[in-house]
């Protein structure tokens, strides 16, 4: 049923773009993603292997100077945090 993945080079982690799936280790994330998560993850998974910038990366999910350093942490966090778990 996965139909667009998307995965790193370490291959644990995917994303199903038509559904908009985060997949670790084959399974979904449990809570699921919001939309902002879901580009941020997105951004980060086109980047791989790169580091991504703050500033490309908050431009990416919010766009061009509609963001600060405080989201994009808070976001992050987020994200961390539904991968841990």
């Amino acid at each position: 049923f996965l139909s667009n993945v998307q995965r790193t080079p370490s291959g644990r982690v995917a994303l199903e773009s038509g559904l908009r799936m985060l997949l670790v280790d084959g399974k979904p994330v449990v809570e699921g993603l919001t939309g902002l998560e879901y580009r941020l993850v997105e951004a980060l998974t086109a980047a791989q292997p790169r580091l991504v910038p703050n500033q490309a990366l908050g431009d990416a999910v919010w766009g061009s100077g509609l963001w600060d350093t405080y989201m994009l942490h808070n976001l992050v966090r987020r994200v961390r945090r539904k991968l841990e778990a």
